[in-house]
């Protein structure tokens, strides 16, 4: 369970980075950042927070 959680940490991150190139990309697009369904600053603190969630579970 922590390895799913942390995954999509991680996951949101490499959203994080790539948005633009998402958008761009027609498979990407219907990402939730790409497709701007959540801000840059909901991606982050969502990342955070299941990034620091998955550490205090282990």
């Amino acid at each position: 369970m922590l390895f799913t959680i942390l995954a999509s940490a991680v996951y949101l991150v490499n959203n994080f980075w790539n948005h633009e190139e998402d958008r761009r990309h027609a498979s990407k697009q219907p990402r939730a950042v790409g497709f701007g369904q959540i801000s840059l600053g909901q991606g982050a603190w969502a990342s955070l927070l299941l990034a620091v969630l998955s550490g205090i579970g282990a």
